[in-house]
């Protein structure tokens, strides 16, 4: 795991230097396109960081983590937000993913996906932690199929793909609190539904 890190740090590194290579390269042609250039990155970040955002989670589901129900189910949140859905802050895991499945008029089978991952996310939550507590091995395609789902219910609008609401909002509840009731608590360096 420690590889993979390394691996993702050097490439955004090398990503790095040869967008400031590319820049200067820019600069002795004219200033003008070095800022074109420049707000062009600004403009396409918040989507880079969201494709971003959904791989590492859909990489984490099917990993089998501790934390891959959450990853998932976090995921869930932030396409629904992406497609301008309010979700209530204050209800359950289950009443959300309710409100989810109405919202976006799921069918059946995204409907079954979508408990799959709250089943997940809650048995992450308070379940002993132990070898037979692994998260199902079909949370990923679970997930996959739900942002499916989701995407055939509701497509982004154009504005949306370049500026995800998930991206550009406060995180919100997606965890147990530490009273250990079923309400939620913010997911950290992630943005949710709100």
């Amino acid at each position: 795991m420690r590889a993979e890190s390394l691996i993702r740090v050097l490439t955004a590194g090398a990503a790095v230097a040869w967008a400031l290579a590319a820049l200067l390269a820019l600069s002795f042609v004219s200033w003008w396109l070095v800022l074109l250039a420049l707000l062009g990155l600004v403009f396409a970040a918040p989507a880079m960081l969201r494709r971003q955002r959904m791989r590492r989670r859909l990489r984490i589901a099917g990993s089998g983590a501790p934390d891959a129900a959450a990853a998932g189910w976090q995921e869930v949140l932030d396409a629904s937000a992406d497609r301008e859905v309010k979700l209530p802050e204050n209800r359950s895991v289950r009443a959300i993913a309710a409100r989810i499945a109405d919202t976006h008029e799921l069918d059946e089978a995204a409907k079954q996906k979508l408990r799959l991952i709250v089943t997940e996310l809650e048995r992450s939550w308070y379940a002993p932690a132990s070898a037979s507590t692994r998260p199902d091995p079909g949370l990923e395609q679970a997930v996959r199929e739900v942002l499916g789902a989701l995407a055939l219910a509701h497509p982004l609008r154009p504005r949306d793909r370049f500026w995800p609401r998930s991206v550009l909002r406060r995180p919100v509840p997606t965890g147990p609190d530490r009273a250990g009731s079923n309400r939620a608590t913010p997911d950290q360096g992630t943005a949710s539904a709100g």
